[in-house]
């Protein structure tokens, strides 16, 4: 679901999927960055999540990083569904 074509953080990042309040305060996105990287020019997944309880977080990510992360938070969510712990 692509709710916005541009960057929330108004940088040259291209959103690939995110989700952005009305006033777009806060949200949660993933895009390629236009950050050429000399260390890890791999990491061309940008991650960045802001809301207005102050978190504020921008993550570069290669495909493993990336597929990493949404495993662990979906097997979380099942822990948690299931009441393992």
């Amino acid at each position: 679901m692509l709710c916005k074509d541009k960057c929330p953080r108004g940088t040259e990042c291209k959103p690939i999927s995110n989700v952005v309040t009305e006033k777009g305060d806060d949200f949660v996105c993933i895009g390629y960055h236009a950050t050429k990287k000399k260390k890890y020019p791999q990491d061309r997944f940008r991650h960045c999540f802001k809301s207005a309880g102050g978190t504020d977080t921008m993550f570069d990510y290669d495909e493993y990083d990336l597929k990493s992360v949404v495993s662990v938070m979906s097997e979380a969510l099942l822990i948690d569904e299931l009441n393992c712990l």
